[in-house]
Protein backbone atom coordinates (compact mmCIF):
# COMPACT_ATOMS: atom_id res chain seq x y z
CA UNK A 1 0.00 0.00 0.00
CA UNK A 2 1.50 3.36 -1.01
CA UNK A 3 1.29 6.70 0.81
CA UNK A 4 -1.69 7.87 -1.28
CA UNK A 5 -3.72 4.80 -0.40
CA UNK A 6 -2.79 5.11 3.26
CA UNK A 7 -3.92 8.75 3.27
CA UNK A 8 -7.19 7.78 1.56
CA UNK A 9 -8.00 5.17 4.20
CA UNK A 10 -7.01 7.54 7.01
CA UNK A 11 -9.34 10.26 5.68
CA UNK A 12 -12.20 7.79 5.37
CA UNK A 13 -11.62 6.69 8.95
CA UNK A 14 -11.39 10.26 10.27
CA UNK A 15 -13.84 12.20 8.07
CA UNK A 16 -15.99 9.58 6.38
CA UNK A 17 -14.53 10.13 2.92
CA UNK A 18 -11.55 11.01 0.80
CA UNK A 19 -11.85 13.42 -2.15
CA UNK A 20 -10.24 13.03 -5.55
CA UNK A 21 -9.90 16.05 -7.87
CA UNK A 22 -9.28 15.42 -11.57
CA UNK A 23 -7.96 18.38 -13.56
CA UNK A 24 -9.40 19.47 -16.91
CA UNK A 25 -7.58 17.99 -19.89
CA UNK A 26 -8.03 19.05 -23.52
CA UNK A 27 -11.82 19.24 -23.99
CA UNK A 28 -12.58 17.18 -20.86
CA UNK A 29 -13.96 19.10 -17.87
CA UNK A 30 -12.57 18.88 -14.35
CA UNK A 31 -14.45 16.73 -11.90
CA UNK A 32 -14.26 15.74 -8.25
CA UNK A 33 -15.59 12.66 -6.49
CA UNK A 34 -15.76 11.07 -3.09
CA UNK A 35 -14.11 7.85 -2.04
CA UNK A 36 -15.45 5.92 0.95
CA UNK A 37 -18.83 7.50 1.71
CA UNK A 38 -20.63 4.22 1.01
CA UNK A 39 -18.10 2.44 3.24
CA UNK A 40 -18.55 4.87 6.14
CA UNK A 41 -22.27 5.69 5.97
CA UNK A 42 -23.88 3.38 3.41
CA UNK A 43 -24.90 6.28 1.14
CA UNK A 44 -23.75 6.52 -2.50
CA UNK A 45 -20.52 8.24 -3.46
CA UNK A 46 -20.80 11.69 -5.07
CA UNK A 47 -19.33 13.18 -8.24
CA UNK A 48 -19.60 16.76 -9.50
CA UNK A 49 -18.28 18.25 -12.74
CA UNK A 50 -17.05 21.68 -13.75
CA UNK A 51 -16.51 23.29 -10.36
CA UNK A 52 -13.29 24.81 -9.04
CA UNK A 53 -11.48 22.52 -6.65
CA UNK A 54 -12.29 24.42 -3.39
CA UNK A 55 -15.98 24.64 -4.30
CA UNK A 56 -16.18 21.00 -5.37
CA UNK A 57 -14.45 19.94 -2.16
CA UNK A 58 -16.92 21.91 -0.07
CA UNK A 59 -19.88 20.41 -1.96
CA UNK A 60 -18.66 16.85 -1.42
CA UNK A 61 -17.95 17.48 2.26
CA UNK A 62 -21.42 18.99 2.70
CA UNK A 63 -22.98 15.97 0.98
CA UNK A 64 -20.94 13.68 3.24
CA UNK A 65 -22.14 15.58 6.31
CA UNK A 66 -25.77 15.37 5.27
CA UNK A 67 -25.82 11.67 4.45
CA UNK A 68 -24.02 10.84 7.70
CA UNK A 69 -26.78 12.69 9.57
CA UNK A 70 -29.81 11.93 7.37
CA UNK A 71 -28.99 8.88 5.26
CA UNK A 72 -29.15 8.81 1.46
CA UNK A 73 -30.67 11.87 -0.21
CA UNK A 74 -33.58 11.55 -2.63
CA UNK A 75 -32.73 11.25 -6.31
CA UNK A 76 -34.21 13.51 -8.98
CA UNK A 77 -35.53 16.00 -6.46
CA UNK A 78 -34.19 19.50 -6.00
CA UNK A 79 -31.79 20.06 -3.10
CA UNK A 80 -30.73 23.47 -1.81
CA UNK A 81 -27.65 24.53 0.11
CA UNK A 82 -24.95 22.94 -2.03
CA UNK A 83 -24.36 25.93 -4.30
CA UNK A 84 -25.47 29.37 -3.14
CA UNK A 85 -28.47 30.61 -5.10
CA UNK A 86 -29.05 27.33 -6.96
CA UNK A 87 -31.11 24.23 -6.36
CA UNK A 88 -29.27 21.11 -7.48
CA UNK A 89 -30.35 17.70 -8.65
CA UNK A 90 -28.97 14.27 -7.76
CA UNK A 91 -28.86 11.61 -10.49
CA UNK A 92 -27.73 7.99 -10.36
CA UNK A 93 -24.50 7.32 -12.26
CA UNK A 94 -24.53 4.32 -14.58
CA UNK A 95 -21.88 1.68 -14.00
CA UNK A 96 -20.53 1.93 -17.53
CA UNK A 97 -18.86 5.20 -16.43
CA UNK A 98 -17.08 3.67 -13.43
CA UNK A 99 -13.87 2.54 -15.09
CA UNK A 100 -13.25 5.89 -16.75
CA UNK A 101 -14.02 8.10 -13.75
CA UNK A 102 -13.83 6.27 -10.42
CA UNK A 103 -10.57 4.37 -10.25
CA UNK A 104 -10.08 5.01 -6.54
CA UNK A 105 -13.48 3.60 -5.69
CA UNK A 106 -12.83 0.55 -7.85
CA UNK A 107 -9.68 0.08 -5.77
CA UNK A 108 -11.41 0.65 -2.41
CA UNK A 109 -14.37 -1.64 -3.09
CA UNK A 110 -12.28 -4.11 -5.12
CA UNK A 111 -14.64 -3.82 -8.07
CA UNK A 112 -17.82 -1.99 -9.15
CA UNK A 113 -19.93 -2.98 -6.15
CA UNK A 114 -20.74 0.59 -5.13
CA UNK A 115 -23.19 3.34 -6.05
CA UNK A 116 -22.44 6.86 -7.25
CA UNK A 117 -24.74 9.84 -7.65
CA UNK A 118 -23.97 12.99 -9.59
CA UNK A 119 -24.80 16.46 -8.35
CA UNK A 120 -26.11 18.46 -11.32
CA UNK A 121 -26.61 22.23 -11.29
CA UNK A 122 -28.23 24.67 -13.76
CA UNK A 123 -26.87 27.78 -15.44
CA UNK A 124 -27.32 31.16 -13.79
CA UNK A 125 -30.48 31.49 -15.90
CA UNK A 126 -31.86 28.18 -14.64
CA UNK A 127 -31.18 26.00 -17.69
CA UNK A 128 -30.21 22.38 -16.99
CA UNK A 129 -27.48 20.78 -19.13
CA UNK A 130 -30.02 18.77 -21.13
CA UNK A 131 -32.29 21.75 -21.88
CA UNK A 132 -32.49 23.05 -25.44
CA UNK A 133 -31.58 26.56 -24.30
CA UNK A 134 -28.49 25.44 -22.38
CA UNK A 135 -25.22 26.71 -23.91
CA UNK A 136 -23.29 23.97 -25.69
CA UNK A 137 -20.19 24.71 -23.64
CA UNK A 138 -22.18 24.24 -20.44
CA UNK A 139 -23.37 20.82 -21.62
CA UNK A 140 -19.82 19.75 -22.37
CA UNK A 141 -18.57 21.11 -19.05
CA UNK A 142 -21.15 19.07 -17.12
CA UNK A 143 -21.78 15.73 -18.86
CA UNK A 144 -24.55 13.64 -17.33
CA UNK A 145 -23.30 10.17 -16.35
CA UNK A 146 -26.69 8.45 -16.42
CA UNK A 147 -27.33 5.52 -18.72
CA UNK A 148 -28.38 7.67 -21.68
CA UNK A 149 -26.88 11.04 -20.79
CA UNK A 150 -30.41 12.15 -19.89
CA UNK A 151 -32.10 12.45 -16.48
CA UNK A 152 -33.11 9.12 -15.03
CA UNK A 153 -36.86 9.46 -15.44
CA UNK A 154 -37.65 6.44 -13.30
CA UNK A 155 -36.63 8.42 -10.21
CA UNK A 156 -38.11 11.81 -11.01
CA UNK A 157 -40.68 13.28 -8.68
CA UNK A 158 -43.57 14.90 -10.56
CA UNK A 159 -43.18 18.03 -8.50
CA UNK A 160 -39.51 18.30 -9.36
CA UNK A 161 -37.77 18.63 -12.70
CA UNK A 162 -39.94 18.36 -15.82
CA UNK A 163 -38.50 15.78 -18.23
CA UNK A 164 -41.04 15.37 -21.03
CA UNK A 165 -40.24 16.95 -24.38
CA UNK A 166 -43.57 18.80 -24.29
CA UNK A 167 -44.56 21.36 -21.62
CA UNK A 168 -47.01 20.52 -18.80
CA UNK A 169 -49.82 22.44 -20.53
CA UNK A 170 -49.45 20.44 -23.76
CA UNK A 171 -52.75 18.84 -24.85
CA UNK A 172 -52.48 15.04 -24.67
CA UNK A 173 -54.92 12.29 -25.58
CA UNK A 174 -56.26 10.24 -22.66
CA UNK A 175 -58.86 7.48 -22.44
CA UNK A 176 -62.04 8.63 -20.70
CA UNK A 177 -61.73 5.53 -18.50
CA UNK A 178 -58.33 6.75 -17.34
CA UNK A 179 -59.59 10.30 -16.77
CA UNK A 180 -62.46 8.96 -14.65
CA UNK A 181 -60.06 6.64 -12.82
CA UNK A 182 -62.06 3.62 -13.95
CA UNK A 183 -58.98 1.99 -15.52
CA UNK A 184 -55.19 2.39 -15.30
CA UNK A 185 -52.93 3.61 -18.08
CA UNK A 186 -51.68 0.51 -19.90
CA UNK A 187 -50.51 2.00 -23.18
CA UNK A 188 -48.46 5.14 -23.86
CA UNK A 189 -47.40 6.31 -27.30
CA UNK A 190 -45.12 9.17 -28.34
CA UNK A 191 -45.90 10.60 -31.76
CA UNK A 192 -42.98 10.83 -34.16
CA UNK A 193 -44.27 13.85 -36.09
CA UNK A 194 -45.49 16.34 -33.50
CA UNK A 195 -44.11 14.64 -30.36
CA UNK A 196 -47.65 14.41 -28.95
CA UNK A 197 -48.55 11.87 -26.28
CA UNK A 198 -51.40 9.37 -25.84
CA UNK A 199 -52.24 7.63 -22.57
CA UNK A 200 -54.76 4.82 -23.02
CA UNK A 201 -56.29 2.06 -20.93
CA UNK A 202 -55.72 -0.50 -23.67
CA UNK A 203 -53.21 -1.33 -26.37
CA UNK A 204 -56.07 -2.07 -28.76
CA UNK A 205 -57.21 0.68 -31.19
CA UNK A 206 -59.90 2.94 -29.72
CA UNK A 207 -62.40 3.51 -32.52
CA UNK A 208 -64.94 5.57 -30.56
CA UNK A 209 -63.61 9.13 -30.45
CA UNK A 210 -66.04 9.84 -27.62
CA UNK A 211 -63.79 7.65 -25.47
CA UNK A 212 -60.82 9.94 -26.03
CA UNK A 213 -60.30 13.22 -24.18
CA UNK A 214 -57.74 16.02 -24.47
CA UNK A 215 -56.14 17.05 -21.18
CA UNK A 216 -52.93 18.77 -20.14
CA UNK A 217 -49.90 16.50 -19.95
CA UNK A 218 -49.33 17.70 -16.40
CA UNK A 219 -52.79 16.42 -15.43
CA UNK A 220 -51.88 12.96 -16.74
CA UNK A 221 -48.95 12.90 -14.33
CA UNK A 222 -51.31 13.83 -11.51
CA UNK A 223 -53.58 10.93 -12.48
CA UNK A 224 -50.73 8.44 -12.61
CA UNK A 225 -47.23 9.58 -11.56
CA UNK A 226 -45.80 6.21 -12.61
CA UNK A 227 -45.88 7.20 -16.30
CA UNK A 228 -43.14 9.73 -15.55
CA UNK A 229 -40.65 6.93 -16.13
CA UNK A 230 -41.66 7.04 -19.81
CA UNK A 231 -40.56 10.66 -20.23
CA UNK A 232 -37.62 9.39 -22.26
CA UNK A 233 -39.78 7.24 -24.56
CA UNK A 234 -38.47 7.93 -28.05
CA UNK A 235 -40.75 9.57 -30.65
CA UNK A 236 -42.33 6.88 -32.80
CA UNK A 237 -42.33 4.37 -29.94
CA UNK A 238 -45.04 2.81 -27.80
CA UNK A 239 -44.93 1.37 -24.28
CA UNK A 240 -47.40 -1.14 -22.84
CA UNK A 241 -47.81 -2.99 -19.56
CA UNK A 242 -50.08 -5.77 -18.33
CA UNK A 243 -51.34 -3.92 -15.25
CA UNK A 244 -50.63 -0.93 -13.07
CA UNK A 245 -47.26 -1.46 -11.42
CA UNK A 246 -46.09 -3.98 -14.02
CA UNK A 247 -42.96 -3.36 -16.08
CA UNK A 248 -43.30 -1.32 -19.25
CA UNK A 249 -42.42 -2.95 -22.56
CA UNK A 250 -41.15 -0.50 -25.17
CA UNK A 251 -41.14 -1.05 -28.93
CA UNK A 252 -41.38 0.98 -32.15
CA UNK A 253 -44.91 1.82 -33.26
CA UNK A 254 -46.30 -0.16 -36.16
CA UNK A 255 -48.12 1.58 -39.00
CA UNK A 256 -51.49 0.65 -37.45
CA UNK A 257 -50.50 1.97 -34.04
CA UNK A 258 -49.30 5.21 -35.58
Amino acid sequence: MDLGEEKCLANIEKYGCHIIHVMAADDLPPFSYSVGIQKSSGAPELVVFGLKQPVAGWVINEYNRRVREQGSLALSQLHSGFLEGFDCLLQRVHRRHYEEHFGWNLWLYQGPDFEVVQLVYPTTRGAWPWAEDAPEGFRQWQPLLTEKGWPDASDVDVGGVWLFDQPPNCASVVSRAVLERAAPILCVSHDEDDHGWQFLHTAEPVDDVEELVLVHLGHVLELDPSVQELADLEPGWIATRASHGAAWVREPCTADET
